[in-house]
């Protein structure tokens, strides 16, 4: 043991002598009294942990302490004949979270303190291992395009089960009878946003919340409808990350969240459809970091589906473009996930073109408000008729339509409508106005069926009452109505 403990003091004054590498900045160690110091002063583990040393030169037995739980001092010993030199053990535990952690060890000489940093990396996720279909069970439902097919208009229940933990905080609580009356207003199809992480703790999502969306998609289904429910913006959590690139502790929780959610509510058969995500942020300074996150996450999302097996493996599964936005969308960078099931993905975008004819509500210095939308509905000389034209409209969705429809996959357009309604408007036209209205959410669902692309109306209890579903206000239904009438998919 004696000669054991000659060769550790030759190697730590070796070390003291020579150096001990680059990254080692606190490394020399003073002998016989002459001083307090500590061979490191940051330590890098890996996710696996283990024993780490340090070596400590103290005139006094020193004191070593740990700020963290999974930091643990294992011994500290005397080293070399004079006594002055110590070894430090350390006990790194595993990490078993993907997230990396930082620590803090303390050694103490007499009143002298000197602070050791320990980083721990996370631990690698576990990969989702894609599925292949049981052979004994053959995919037989319908085709993403003959699904597309069915569903003659859709219609938003927006800002109700998205809110963040609580729905109904900005409108009401959804009923039978509302959803009833959304069916006899003839839509065939409804989209229902929804929170997910503001309903969870510690990753794990409310049973209670869970009952609640499958008792208003069955509302749905059992009107004959379609039902569409989605990871809504609940925060930001993951829509408004998608900006940073991606990250691995983001993809765990929304595969966790997602097989959930799909083990939920696979008793449903095809008539609910799961659309992965809302609108996704891109950062406009570095766009293909944004962009290759939202297609990560969102083969995470398919892969997780279909790993659950049973009626999620005939699912139509729905893909946002970057940020929803078409231009974007069919740019070229972004691709759809690979699925193990042929045909059964469809894409999504959001349409509310103009800003300044759909949303903008006060006039800014560098634009007017637009009231007047349509040739047909512009007041002679006014400065608030809108250039954007149903040329426009239709050109933007045959993009979808050559990027997406006819490589396969149908849109859903996800969210369209007329937001700012300025019939209270001091001056404005507001038959006009309002025939303004209808006439843009005419042509957008118009073209947006001749393109191939599923129009779901955006209405918040604007248009319809919630209570019973009956019309509140007219026009810009009309326009859906119509437009979903003379509108033809090309499938």
């Amino acid at each position: 043991m004696k000669l054991m403990k000659f060769f550790v003091f030759l190697a730590a004054a070796s070390m003291v002598m020579t150096g001990c590498g680059n990254d080692d900045k606190n490394s020399g160690i003073e002998f016989e009294g002459k001083g307090f110091n500590v061979s490191k002063t940051a330590i890098t583990v890996g996710s696996e942990g283990g024993e780490q040393t340090l070596s400590v030169g103290s005139p006094v037995q020193p004191s070593v302490t740990t700020g963290n739980s999974w930091i643990k001092v294992a011994s500290v010993e005397k080293t070399g004949s004079q006594g002055n030199i110590y070894t430090v053990t350390l006990t790194i535990d595993e990490n078993t979270s993907t997230e990396s952690r930082e620590g803090a060890v303390d050694v103490k000489s007499g009143s002298e303190v000197k602070n050791v940093t320990v980083t721990q990396a996370g631990a690698e996720p576990e990969p989702v291992v894609p599925v292949t279909p049981d052979p004994a069970s053959e995919v037989t439902g319908k085709t993403a395009k003959e699904l597309a097919a069915d569903m003659w208009a859709g219609i938003n229940i927006g800002n109700t089960m998205e809110c963040p933990g609580q729905e109904g905080a900005w409108s009401m609580v959804v009923n039978q009878t509302y959803v009833a009356g959304l069916a006899e207003l003839g839509f065939k199809a409804v989209r229902i946003p929804c929170a997910w992480d503001t309903h969870a703790t510690d990753g794990v999502i409310d049973p209670a919340w869970l009952a609640r969306v499958d008792e208003v998609v069955g509302w749905v289904i059992d009107n004959g409808m379609y039902a569409m429910i989605n990871t809504h913006w609940d925060g930001g959590w993951i829509e408004n990350d998608t900006k940073n690139g991606y990250s691995e502790a983001i993809n765990k929780k929304f595969a966790s969240y997602w097989k959930q959610i799909a083990e939920q509510l696979n008793h449903y058969d095809q008539r609910l459809l799961f659309s992965a995500l809302n609108e996704p942020n891109v950062d406009d300074a570095n766009q293909n970091k944004s962009i290759d996150a939202i297609m990560k996450y969102e083969q995470t999302m398919v892969d997780v589906v279909r790993a659950t097996g049973g009626n999620n493996m005939d699912r139509v599964l729905v893909m946002s473009v970057p940020n929803t936005n078409i231009d974007l969308g069919t740019a070229g960078y972004f691709k759809m996930p690979t699925d193990v099931v042929e045909n059964r993905m469809m894409a999504e975008a959001h349409f509310y073109d103009t800003y300044q004819f759909n949303m903008m509500e006060e006039d800014a210095n560098w634009g007017k408000t637009h009231w007047y939308w349509g040739q047909a509905n512009f007041v002679a000389g006014s400065d608030r008729n809108s250039p954007h034209t149903e040329a426009d409209v239709k050109a933007q969705m045959q993009k979808m339509k050559r990027a997406f429809v006819d490589k396969g996959y149908p849109v859903v357009l996800g969210e369209y409508c007329v937001c700012a309604d300025r019939s209270n408007y001091k001056d404005i036209d507001v038959a006009k106005h309002q025939a303004s209205q209808r006439d843009w959410n005419e042509v957008v669902t118009r073209e947006a069926k001749n393109a191939g692309c599923v129009p779901f109306f955006w209405e918040t209890g604007n248009d319809i009452y919630r209570h019973d579903g009956s019309v509140k206000r007219t026009y810009q239904l009309e326009g859906v109505k119509k437009g979903a009438e003379s509108g033809t998919y090309p499938f």
